[in-house]
C-alpha cells in the first residue's frame, strides 16, 4: 500500500511526461486508434481473476493479463485531457488513460507475477516467464515514468546479477577410479515430461524445453566448461541442479554430458540460477535416484562402489561400442561409452549427486 501511494503521488504532482511524445502536427487526431477504451474492461477482468489466482479452462487469466498489458504500452494516438490542454500537445502510453489507480494495480501485478510465491506453480509458468521479461525491460521502466522508483531496488539487483555466474561445486575426485560396471549407471535426467539425454541433448535444447535459463561458462581449453543452473523447490528447502557440458567434448553445440545436484537449506533462486518451473516434476535420474534418497538404494541398484571415500560413493563404467560408426569421428578403431555416478550422503540420505555419460576413444 505504501509503494502504491507513493507512486500515485509522484504521478499526480510531477506531471512531467518523461515518456510522452510531443505532437507538432496541428491536424493530429487524438484517440482515434487508441485501444484504451476497448481493452480497459478486458485487462481489468483479467487482473481481478489473476490477482486471486483464477485459471479458467478457456484461458489462462494471468497469461492474458500480461499480453493485454503489453498491448496497452505503446502510445498509438492516445492522449488524456491534460495532454491536449496546453500549448504543447502529447501522446502517451495507452495504459495511462486507464487512470492512476488502475495503472498502479496493473503494474503491481506484473511485479507480483515475477516475485510472489503464489505464482510459482506450473499453472503460471508461461505468465511468470513473460512477466519477468517485461518487468526487467527498458520499455516497462519508461512506461512507469517517474513511478519507476518503486522498483528501483529490484532493477538494480537484477543489473548487478546479470554478470554473475553460478558455477557447480567442485567434483570431489581429480582422477576417476577404475571402472567396475559394464553399462552407464545413468543415461538421462527426467524433469517431469522432459528428458535430458546425456551425450545427446544440448544446452540450447534444454533451455527451449524448460523455458528458462542462461548458458554460463568458465575456464579455458581442457578446463573449459559450460552449464545451466536451476533452483528446485523441495520439502526440505531448495536444491540446485546444473546441466553440464565440457568445453571441448561438448563441441560448439554444448552437448550435455551429465549433471550435478546439491541440496541446500540457504540457496535461493537467482538470475543465474532461476527457479525450475514446478510443473517439471518429478526430477529424477532414469535409475530412479535423486537427492533425498536413502544411500542404501544406490547400493541395491549398483552393488559395491568402484571407490568409497568417507561419505562419498563413486561408480565408474566402461563399455566398448563394437562396430559403432562414430569411431570414424575419433579417427580410431575403438570407441567407448564411459559413465559414472558419485553420491555424497549425510545421515543415510543423498545430499549431492554427480552423474555423466559420454563417448570417448
Amino acid at each position: 500500500m505504501y509503494h502504491r501511494t507513493i507512486f500515485m503521488l509522484i504521478l499526480m504532482f510531477a506531471y512531467v511526461n518523461c515518456y510522452a511524445t510531443e505532437i507538432t502536427n496541428s491536424n493530429t487526431q487524438f484517440n482515434a486508434k487508441c485501444p484504451a477504451q476497448k481493452l480497459g474492461p478486458l485487462i481489468d477482468n483479467y487482473y481481478h481473476e489473476c490477482h486471486i489466482g483464477i485459471i479458467k479452462n478457456e484461458y489462462n487469466s494471468c497469461e492474458e493479463f500480461v499480453a493485454v498489458f503489453k498491448e496497452l504500452m505503446p502510445e498509438y494516438d492516445c492522449a488524456r485531457p491534460i495532454d491536449m490542454s496546453g500549448d504543447k500537445k502529447y501522446i502517451v502510453p495507452a495504459i495511462w488513460l486507464l487512470g492512476y489507480g488502475q495503472f498502479s494495480d496493473y503494474h503491481a501485478l506484473i511485479h507480483d507475477l515475477v516475485f510472489k510465491e503464489m505464482y510459482s506453480s506450473g499453472w503460471y509458468a508461461k505468465a511468470r516467464k513473460e512477466a519477468t521479461a517485461l518487468f526487467f525491460s527498458e520499455e516497462f521502466g519508461r512506461v512507469l515514468d517517474a513511478g519507476g522508483e518503486v522498483y528501483q531496488d529490484e532493477w538494480n539487483e537484477h543489473d548487478k546479477n546479470k554478470s554473475k555466474i553460478c558455477p557447480p561445486p567442485r567434483f570431489p575426485l581429480d582422477v576417476a577410479p577404475p571402472p567396475t560396471l559394464n553399462t552407464s549407471p545413468s543415461t538421462f535426467l527426467s524433469l517431469g515430461s522432459i528428458s535430458i539425454v546425456f551425450d545427446k541433448t544440448t544446452l540450447s535444447e534444454a533451455i527451449k524445453e524448460i523455458g528458462a535459463g542462461q548458458i554460463q561458462h568458465q575456464g579455458d581449453a581442457a578446463e573449459s566448461s559450460y552449464w545451466l543452473c536451476y533452483s528446485i523447490r523441495s520439502f526440505e528447502g531448495w536444491q540446485q541442479l546444473w546441466l553440464l557440458s565440457h568445453g571441448e567434448l561438448g563441441g560448439p553445440e554444448h552437448v550435455i554430458q551429465g549433471i550435478a545436484a546439491k541440496a541446500s537449506s540457504s540457496a535461493l533462486p537467482t538470475a543465474c540460477c532461476p527457479h525450475l518451473p514446478d510443473d517439471l516434476r518429478p526430477v529424477k535420474l532414469d535409475n530412479g535416484l535423486w537427492l533425498g534418497a536413502q544411500t542404501e538404494e544406490i547400493i541395491k541398484k549398483l552393488g559395491a562402489p568402484s571407490l568409497q571415500q568417507e561419505e562419498w560413493l563413486h561408480y565408474e563404467s566402461k563399455k566398448e561400442l563394437v562396430g559403432d560408426p562414430g569411431a570414424k569421428a575419433f579417427r580410431t578403431y575403438k570407441i567407448y561409452e564411459r559413465g559414472g555416478i558419485s553420491v555424497h550422503s549425510m545421515n543415510g540420505k543423498i545430499i549431492e549427486i554427480w552423474t555423466s555419460k559420454q563417448t570417448t576413444d
